[in-house]
């Protein structure tokens, strides 16, 4: 998941979007476990490398996605986080397609919300009070006199009061 403020300004929402692979494969990622000796807990880390291409608009930072058996086959020989972002710098051919995603209900801005519709796509948060064009163009069109007219006797009593 991540998160994407959205919104105008004064009702921004943070909005999730679950991203996954776009052919139903699990996701690797380029990361790192400690195991301490003598101690049972570990330590992990997601190697992160600046967003590029499809997720830019998403969020800055993306973890660096093992796209297939050789990505996987260069991160555990060894080689650093540094050698594959390196090969993947610019727009990386091999990442066009690979991932995709959709918004998700803001009841997942709560972490322990695990109900099964947390995945399921949901429209965007600041979507749902928008309406649409010919909504906006109908309201237009409805007559407002009277309520000007209203608006207009109260500045009338209120100059009187203030000149009377």
């Amino acid at each position: 998941f991540e998160w994407r403020v959205e919104g105008p300004r004064g009702k921004t929402v943070r909005q999730p979007y679950l991203v996954r692979r776009s052919d139903g494969q699990a996701m690797a990622l380029a990361g790192l476990i400690e195991r301490r000796a003598g101690n049972d807990a570990e330590t992990a880390v997601v190697t992160m490398d600046s967003s590029k291409g499809e997720l830019a608009w998403l969020h800055d930072r993306q973890p660096l996605v093992l796209v297939d058996d050789d990505d996987f086959e260069a991160w555990m020989r060894d080689e650093t986080w540094a050698t594959l972002a390196e090969q993947r710098k610019g727009r990386d051919p091999k990442m066009k397609g690979v991932l995709k995603w959709h918004p998700v209900t803001t009841r997942m801005n709560v972490a322990s919300y695990q109900n099964e519709d947390a995945v399921k796509p949901a429209k965007r948060e600041c979507e749902k009070n928008a309406g649409n064009i010919a909504a906006l163009f109908a309201s237009a069109g409805k007559d407002t006199k009277p309520k000007r007219q209203k608006t207009d006797e109260r500045e009338k009593q209120t100059t009187n009061l203030y000149i009377g």
